[in-house]
């Protein structure tokens, strides 16, 4: 009866984490429910794609800085995207999550968001870090799997960020593959909706408020 918040901060702090971990878990599992249901359906939307993948770039930059962790991006200007931007939020902050999480103190994060050839969206998280075998690669996507379980409770994870980010990408017409080489894990997603430019969206945008 004694006891202090203070006192009690280690113990309050270990079952915010758990919660916290908890509810992911949850709220990852229910997503995928939905997909295997057929129940997820997106809300697209003309998204200035570029600055809303660099605000995400910036808000982590500190953390990982504290982190000794070095956070790069380099992104195509006034990309426009066509798609739901809080599925794409999600798909995003899994692929960083996992980038984070499996970059060492010293390593780094590197983020370039451009498009192909045939003008689909291009999104690239890679780290340097343990490299991932042939084997793992081909697994890597699947429900649970985790390269190394034994880094399950030090990572906070649960083997599905990657396969929550795939779907998200096939939603949007395209895919995630992931390759490793010279100590650098890379993980491409593209998306196959249309892409057009900033200034044709503003003169739509005129228009119809006119």
């Amino acid at each position: 009866p004694d006891a202090s918040i203070e006192s009690q901060e280690k113990w309050l702090g270990s079952i915010q984490s758990e919660t916290t971990r908890m509810a992911g878990l949850v709220g990852n599992l229910l997503f995928l429910a939905k997909i295997d249901a057929g129940e997820i359906h997106l809300e697209p939307e003309e998204l200035r794609i570029t600055e809303l993948l660099e605000g995400m770039c910036m808000e982590r930059e500190t953390a990982l800085f504290e982190a000794g962790k070095q956070l790069d991006y380099e992104m195509t200007p006034s990309l426009v995207y066509t798609g739901d931007w809080k599925r794409i939020q999600q798909m995003m902050n899994a692929l960083l999550d996992n980038a984070e999480q499996y970059t060492p103190e010293g390593g780094s994060i590197r983020v370039v968001v451009n498009r192909d050839r045939k003008l689909r969206l291009r999104i690239v998280v890679s780290n340097t870090g343990e490299p991932i075998s042939s084997e793992d690669l081909t697994k890597i996507f699947d429900r649970f799997y985790r390269a190394d379980p034994s880094r399950a409770r030090e990572t906070g994870g649960y083997g599905l960020g990657l396969c929550v980010a795939r779907s998200i990408a096939e939603l949007h017409g395209g895919t995630i593959e992931a390759s490793s080489a010279n100590g650098v894990n890379v993980f491409t997603a593209l998306l196959g909706a249309l892409e057009t430019d900033v200034d044709k969206i503003d003169k739509k945008r005129a228009k119809k408020s006119s």
